[in-house]
């Protein structure tokens, strides 16, 4: 049971001119709970913008404060309050304001709240979501913003709170030739410190081998393959496996148990370990330089040539595998991307008493790979930032 009495006799107190402090002592008298506390200091913060009594406003303020600590909805307040009274200053906030404006932002988000959420929520300060309280100050803010210099703190918050985020958070991403603020500063290190987290990668990628030297009678052969690994600041390191398939154009000769047969048979695999490095970062584009190393092996017989043999292994021809090449990448705004990939491959099969199939190749592949990292992802969503 709220105790609408005791706030009608202070509002009848401080009606008349008894001494603010009148106020503050009936409530410690009457409330011991929270939930309490952040309904009535509501109405009352609320009751007395319309009577235009800043000092009751700023008793209240602080009671709720004291009583019950920060939370969202009385930092909110705090902010816009000062920004009504004209004291505003980067003394009025702190190194939380980002935390509580999110907070702020996500209770504004909940589509449907329920009812076990509408107060009853330590997170969200027990003040229901998305009503009174609410709306008076999603209504105060749009009043004081029509007032404040653009591009100012103040303007940024005033239109926050007035529930543009995206707006207010545009703004703070593309400041120019503006005074760094407090709350610039604790953004663009907030974005930073979010940015350095390490990224996990996966991308699957499709082309075409095209072999050189010796190693062209192979013919080119399509591929497919995947990458999977760590991104760190601008750099990868994935692990990979490539498949290249199709019999080759031209038979050629390989030496199996001390006789030479000819085969036309195909199947190429690359394990190996790649290096990624960005050297452009444009808007929504990056060019990488990227290099690897790992092993080339071409199976040259299938199944049925080895039914007439018992207990043998299969032939594969071998190689180090050395390459290095570029990759461009289109990004999207969910961190997915689309790119494009040339790789040079130092190459030298080991194919001996057969054909000599030493040589190089190129390979050209399409990828779409993307990111995640939850905290990473989440965190400059929160912020605005993708």
């Amino acid at each position: 049971m709220k105790n609408i009495l005791v706030l009608l006799v202070a509002l009848f107190l401080s009606s008349n001119g008894y001494c603010q402090e009148s106020i503050g002592h009936l409530m410690e008298q009457a409330f011991d709970d929270c939930e309490t506390i952040a309904f009535d200091c509501t109405k009352l913060i609320e009751r007395y913008y319309y009577e235009n009594k800043p000092d009751s406003i700023k008793e209240v303020l602080n009671f709720w404060k004291d009583r019950c600590g920060i939370c969202e909805p009385n930092y909110r307040f705090g902010l816009l309050f000062a920004i009504y009274k004209n004291t505003f200053s980067d003394s009025v906030y702190d190194s939380l304001i980002l935390d509580y404006m999110v907070q702020y932002k996500d209770r504004m988000l909940i589509p449907e709240p329920s009812y076990s959420r509408l107060y009853h929520d330590k997170y969200y300060g027990y003040v229901r979501l998305s009503q009174g309280f609410d709306e008076f100050t999603v209504k105060l803010a749009t009043e004081l913003n029509a007032s404040q210099t653009p591009n100012s703190v103040e303007f940024i918050l005033t239109l926050f709170y007035s529930n543009h985020f995206e707006k207010a958070f545009e703004i703070l991403r593309h400041r120019e030739n503006q005074r760094e603020s407090k709350l610039e500063t604790l953004y663009q290190e907030k974005v930073k410190n979010y940015k350095a987290l390490s990224d996990y990668h996966a991308s699957l990628f499709s082309g075409i081998w095209v072999p050189n030297g010796n190693a062209r009678l192979l013919g080119s052969h399509p591929l497919i393959g995947f990458q999977v690994g760590r991104k760190i600041n601008t750099i990868y390191y994935n692990i990979g496996m490539n498949l290249k398939f199709l019999n080759s154009r031209n038979d050629f000769i390989v030496n199996y148990n001390d006789q030479l047969y000819e085969t036309q048979f195909f199947i190429g695999v690359y394990l190996g370990v790649d290096v990624m490095k960005e050297i452009l970062n444009y808007r929504q584009y990056r060019i990488n330089i990227c290099g690897g190393a790992g092993w080339e092996g071409v199976e040259v017989f299938d199944k049925t040539f080895y039914t007439a043999y018992e207990n043998v292994e299969q032939k594969v021809i071998h190689s180090l595998n050395l390459n290095m090449g570029l990759n461009w990448q289109l990004y999207f705004r969910n961190q997915n991307y689309i790119g494009l990939q040339m790789k040079f491959h130092y190459l030298n099969y080991s194919n001996p008493g057969g054909t000599d199939l030493s040589g190089n190749s190129i390979t050209i592949s399409f990828v779409f790979g993307g990111f995640m990292n939850y905290e990473k992802y989440m965190g400059l969503l929160d912020l605005g930032y993708y």
